[in-house]
């Protein structure tokens, strides 16, 4: 039967069914039920801050903190555009500052934003807190590092008078740029106060004051100081002339230098202007204050300079400056859920903030506020008609409810216009004078009131819908909750009525209630049918609120001062990564009510339902059990298991006309891009597990886990702390919470999918980790990975080129996060310290922790150019390399990377022109010739990487450090200036090492540059870079020739090596092709291609043959001796010349140098490598045109044109006669008595150009 055939009366039977009466049931959704709930997170709720007092950047510009005292909060945003304020995002992170100080007037950061310091008003003191995670206020825990308190009043009493009072107005403060010194801006005693520190940043180490500056010639009430980038210019924001002064400073951060005080300064439109912000480069500023409680943008035409630059009234943009509230009430979305509407008791204002992702409250932005307080002092509820067009508002101070007309809907910023308040008759009638939340049902009708004092919920009719003035003149009935919870704060209901929801304060719980008649708690049976703690959250509930589908909701609380999000939706625990369901106990079934399945074959096709959001891996299968009820099921198996409170994609279930026998799918509910009906929790990393708790079981050696075929398929859970000691391989891998892990020396641990790590893992020695699946990355959890790598560079002025195979937060890493000491080798419970960064030049072995220097710390990604502004705390993706000088360890410093295993395919793109800087981002090797083959359309196939030279200090200088270079599958070492250096030990092999940093350069065209786990190898090498100590089977797979260049400089020996590689693929020299040479030196040797000029290290030819001839390019910037010979010959037997085109002389190297005298110049058509001594020869014409006749101790030179010039060379070329023909005849005579026996080179210069010819003396 098809879908045309349905009998006539079938039609007739349900056109009397109201739309939407077909509809469709899912289980494993718990839509609307709170027994269930888990907690996804808490957000403070922001509100505009009525007393912005400081500003400050962080984290090298990508985040912005914020100081008031209305809250006496510091507010923490990130910033996507380093310095932009403009580029704020929600409310990263927050931190109350009360009760270490009531009254904050400042902050400020050390420069690694592991400390936060806090100027008060209230104590007159700085309060330095420490940040356990650098640059995020979440980690502040004074429980565990108690703040530090420098008394400033005490210091500047004492400096000015003992008799007198001063410092008991501290309004604003800065550190200079190293944190040795401290300066202090004092409102009552209008100066400036200058102090040091004995330890940077350190304020326990603050002493008296060393200076001072008067500024109340200028500014008696001055608020904000702050300085340029160098601390030469000291500006003073006061509120006496509304005003910024500018102090000129002769010596950085030093008010004794002060010398010019600018009396011109720029009048501000803020009447009480609190805190000032410059950006990096001081092209804009930023002042906050009193007057409109927001932050304002300016432009200054001169950097830095405020008397010179020109600029209006009126700021560039505005933003609200913001805090948290307090004491949130009320709640209510918009009808899409990219609105929160929020009451705030503290402040009485109704909050509007918007949300980037609909119905996520952690994407929240402060946008809008609508100061209430002149008609509702205790404002405790609100709720919107259904268009959002009037806005209502309940509390404490009239029991009334006042209406607000919006002319932009659910926009507080558009026109307001109040009525009422009106009366809900609840206190006469029914002693209730405390109502605490307000909701209306669906369309408007009925409104329900929650009361505090007799703890019941008022139902009222409303005979005109979201029309107060038509309330009924009493209310309909009640429904009494008082032996549920005698302290209710909150009510809500779901989308049709059939349930409510009671935030109650008692117990610190929410209630749900099913009514048998919807929207209706006088009649039928109210059951309260769960219950669900919210204790360990909040513990002075205020609200609940319900997104639209019942898959969350959400409390206000006033305890914590913040709203908490929580899921309600039944995941599918311990679901096994190859999908399995258990069909017995919780099947996942579809029921179709008021129309029949239409599936033809008993399994719905793609044309009838498309199923969305199936985790990777896996293949959905709908079935039939009957006409109105299917079941799902998976094959396959998932790429990866995902934990609920990582917010598992929900499935998106579309079916299509032809599921159904009657509807079209557009008239059955929940039928077309239904969501939030199912998640998976992937708990298990397999079916079946290799388990270690105090003993292994289930793997193949006994018990024991190896590299088995048999166990590559199962997963290994690790229950306990355990160490493996041979190779071992496994499907999946899961280190539960607090276990560890550890895999010893010269051991490979291969994951072929999913790694969960609760606990930690450990790689010792050159452990190594390698993980086999294909696309994105499939680890998890919040252990560490823990590997040990070791530099090597010798001394503090070396430069070397690095990597992460870690992250800190399992996306991006920060050096202070992942690099940590490791002048003791990991162990298996070791802990390695966190490295001490310093702003001087030099790194230090001899601490405890080393010592590095951030000053050389720099980065190169999709650039012509390095990015030095880079610090420890500087974030970078997981495949941007970073430089770094060493500690100066002489054996080479050892490094522990700590962090999130790097894991799976990651992404950078590079435009045509430019050079990156990336590295090995995995904890085991990576093939770099797959690498340059799988990206080569994006890169031009040449990797680099940088060998420091012997630097003796920081000064860059020639000939030391160079780039050793692979190309083709063809390795070429960097240049040395040390005999002892000399050697094949550091030619780029194929594999790359852990921590390995190098350059790579733009196609022609650019493009996306992927790593991804096809290019990890299992290499068991030292953690040293690249390929030094790689031991080498065979060189290469085709012909190699390795020459090198030398010449003696400052009494040691330089030498350049160059590589030659002979491929089968290539037929003529139009198809060679070569790596630029990045370092060629004033005296040098590289190599040559026909198309052009370049100087090259390394260049592909045809297949080998003795005919074949090789151009070079040699220079050098003075008279000297340089040397060529053959490093090594791979898979050749042959002889190797360097021919000379100027004295005609072929060298053969092949066993011996050649050693040639070069006046100054570039020789870029004179040495070739040849490998027979005759593809050189003179052609005819040539040989007519010219003729020497050595005879009776004379030179007989005849040619058909004017003789210029004569020179004759020695064997090592040097010059030993040189005739310059002044008749300019063609003919010539030269003496030759004075020669001494042996052969020698003629080379005769004329107008038609130079002939060579070899000379016997006897």
């Amino acid at each position: 039967m098809t879908k045309k055939n349905i009998a006539i009366f079938l039609f007739f039977s349900l056109i009397q069914v109201s739309y939407n009466a077909q509809s469709l049931a899912y289980s494993g959704t718990n839509s609307f039920d709170i027994s269930t709930s888990t907690h996804i997170g808490a957000y403070g709720i922001p509100r505009q801050e009525a007393s912005p007092t400081g500003m400050i950047y962080g984290d090298a510009g990508k985040k912005l903190f914020l100081v008031g005292t209305g809250g006496d909060y510091v507010l923490q945003y990130s910033l996507s555009t380093d310095y932009d304020v403009s580029t704020k995002g929600a409310i990263q992170s927050y931190f109350r500052v009360n009760p270490s100080e009531s009254n904050p007037e400042d902050v400020f950061f050390n420069s690694t934003g592991t400390k936060m310091y806090i100027l008060g008003g209230a104590g007159d003191d700085v309060t330095e807190f420490v940040l356990n995670t650098p640059w995020d206020l979440f980690s502040i825990d004074i429980t565990l590092d108690t703040p530090v308190v420098f008394n400033a009043e005490a210091a500047i009493d004492t400096y000015l008078s003992p008799t007198t009072s001063h410092g008991d107005n501290l309004t604003g403060f800065r550190f200079n740029n190293d944190g040795s010194k401290l300066f202090i801006l004092d409102r009552s005693a209008d100066h400036v106060f200058e102090f040091s520190l004995d330890t940077n940043y350190d304020i326990s180490t603050a002493g008296s004051v060393d200076a001072d500056i008067d500024v109340v010639g200028l500014e008696n009430n001055g608020r904000a100081i702050e300085f340029n980038n160098d601390g030469t210019k000291l500006y003073i924001m006061g509120a006496a002339g509304d005003d910024v002064n500018t102090y000129n400073l002769a010596t950085g951060y030093s008010l004794s230098s002060v010398t010019v005080i600018t009396s011109t300064s720029i009048s501000l439109p803020e009447t009480v202007p609190n805190a000032l912000l410059i950006n990096n480069d001081g092209t804009k500023f930023y002042i906050a204050g009193n007057t409109d409680e927001e932050i304002k943008e300016y432009t200054l035409s001169t950097p830095y300079d405020f008397a010179l630059s020109t600029f209006t009234v009126t700021p560039d943009d505005t933003y609200i400056f913001t805090t948290i509230e307090r004491t949130p009430h009320g709640m209510v979305f918009n009808n899409d859920g990219t609105k929160l509407f929020v009451i705030g008791s503290s402040s009485d204002t109704v909050l509007e903030i918007h949300l980037s992702v609909p119905y996520d409250i952690g994407t929240g932005s402060l946008e809008s506020v609508l100061s209430i307080a002149s008609e509702e002092a205790a404002p405790l509820g609100l709720a919107f008609n259904g268009d959002g067009s009037t806005l209502f508002i309940v509390g404490n101070d009239d029991d009334g409810i006042n209406q607000y007309a919006l002319s932009t809907n659910f926009d507080l910023s558009s026109t307001v216009t109040k009525s009422g308040p009106f009366s809900v008759n609840i206190t006469e009638t029914n002693n209730e004078n405390s109502p605490r939340d307000m909701v209306f049902n669906d369309d408007g009708s009925k409104l329900f009131l929650l009361g505090n004092r007799r703890d019941r919920v008022f139902q009222f009719s409303l005979s005109t819908n979201y029309d107060l003035s038509t309330l009924a003149a009493d209310y309909d009935g009640n429904y009494n909750i008082t032996s549920i919870d005698n302290s209710p704060q909150g009510i809500a209901f779901n989308s049709d009525g059939s349930k409510f929801y009671i935030a109650g304060n008692t117990g610190d719980t929410i209630y749900e209630f099913t009514l048998e008649n919807n929207f209706d708690v006088t009649t039928g049976t109210i059951s309260n049918t769960n219950s669900f703690s919210i204790a360990t959250e909040e513990i002075t509930v205020t609200d609940i609120l319900l997104n639209d589908d019942g898959s969350r909701f959400y409390i206000s609380g006033s305890a914590g001062d913040d709203m908490n999000q929580y899921y309600m939706k039944s995941l599918l625990p311990e679901t096994p990564n190859d999908g399995t369901i258990d069909d017995t106990t919780n099947p996942v079934l579809i029921t179709l009510t008021g129309d029949t399945f239409f599936a033809s074959s008993g399994t719905f096709s793609d044309s009838e339902v498309t199923i969305g959001n199936v985790p990777e891996g896996l293949t959905v299968v709908l079935t039939l059990n009957s006409n109105t009820e299917a079941q799902l099921s998976f094959i396959g198996k998932a790429n990866s298991h995902i934990n609920s409170d990582e917010a598992a994609a929900n499935l998106e279930f579309t079916f299509t006309d032809l599921a159904f026998t009657v509807n079209d799918a557009e008239d059955v509910l929940y039928a077309v891009a239904h969501t939030d009906v199912l998640s998976f929790d992937f708990i298990e990393c397999a079916d079946n597990e290799i388990v270690y708790n105090g003993s292994w079981s289930g793997g193949n050696n006994s018990g024991v886990p190896d590299d088995s075929a048999t166990d590559l398929l199962l997963g290994i859970r690790v229950q306990g702390d355990i160490t493996i000691t041979s190779d071992t391989n496994c499907d999946c891998l899961n280190v539960e919470n607090g276990q560890t892990l550890t895999i010893v020396d010269g051991v490979n641990l291969t994951v072929t999918n999913a790694l969960e790590l609760g606990g930690d893992l450990r790689l010792l020695g050159s452990a190594q980790l390698l993980q086999t699946h294909t696309g994105v990355k499939n680890a998890s959890g919040t252990g560490n990975l823990y590997k040990d790598v070791k530099g090597t560079l010798s001394n503090v002025y070396q430069s070397g080129y690095w990597t992460s195979p870690v992250t800190t937060d399992g996306l991006t890493y920060n050096l202070f996060g992942v690099l940590k000491d490791g002048s003791t080798a990991l162990t298996a419970s070791n802990t390695p310290l966190d490295i001490t960064f310093t702003g001087g030049f030099d790194g230090d072995d001899s601490t405890s922790p080393v010592t590095l220097s951030r000053k050389w710390l720099a980065k190169l990604t999709n650039s012509g150019d390095w990015s030095r502004d880079m610090t420890e705390t500087s974030t970078l993706n997981p495949t941007e390399g970073f430089n770094k000088k060493s500690t100066g360890n002489a054996s080479g410093q050892n490094y522990t990377f700590v962090g999130r295993p790097n894991d799976g395919e990651y992404t950078t793109d590079i435009s045509a022109g430019n050079y990156s800087l990336l590295g090995n981002p995995y904890p085991s090797p990576i093939d770099i010739d797959v690498f340059t083959t799988e990206n080569s359309t994006a890169i031009n196939g040449t990797i680099y990487f940088y060998e420091a030279g012997n630097e003796i200090d920081h000064s860059r200088g020639t000939y030391l450090g160079g780039y050793a270079t692979r190309f083709m599958s063809a390795g070429n070492s960097a240049t040395s200036i040390d005999a002892a250096l000399i050697g094949l030990n550091k030619v780029p092999g194929q594999y790359v090492g852990v921590g390995q940093g190098f350059f790579v350069e733009a196609s022609a065209t650019g493009g996306a540059i992927t790593f991804n786990n096809n290019t990890q190898r299992d290499f068991n090498t030292p953690n040293v870079f690249f390929s030094k100590n790689q031991k080498k089977k065979k060189s290469s797979d085709f012909p190699i020739i390795r020459l090198g260049f030398e010449f003696l400089y400052n009494g040691k020996i330089y030498h350049r090596p160059i590589s030659v590689g002979f491929r089968d693929f290539i037929s003529s020299s139009s198809e060679y092709k070569g790596a630029e040479m990045w370092d060629y030196n004033p005296t040098d040797m590289a190599l040559k291609l026909e198309e052009n000029d370049l100087p090259y290290v390394i260049t592909m030819v045809e297949k080998f043959n003795s005919n074949l001839v090789i151009p070079l390019k040699v220079k050098s910037d003075v008279n000297r001796n340089v040397t060529f010979n053959i490093d090594e010959i791979n898979s050749l037997d042959t002889n190797v010349y360097i021919y000379d085109k100027i004295t005609k002389i072929y060298h053969n190297i092949t066993s011996n140098k050649a050693i040639i005298n070069l006046d100054s110049g570039e020789y870029n058509d004179r040495f070739f490598i040849t490998f027979n001594e005759t593809v050189l020869g003179l052609d005819n014409e040539e040989l007519n045109e010219f003729s020497i006749l050595n005879k009776n101790n004379k030179l007989l030179i005849s040619s058909k044109y004017l003789i210029d010039e004569v020179f004759i060379y020695n064997l090592l070329g040097q010059n030993v006669i040189t005739i310059n023909n002044s008749l300019k005849e063609s003919k010539m005579k030269i003496n030759t008595t004075n020669l001494k026996k042996g052969i020698y080179v003629v080379k005769v210069k004329s107008l038609k150009g130079s002939f060579t010819q070899k000379i016997i003396i006897n």
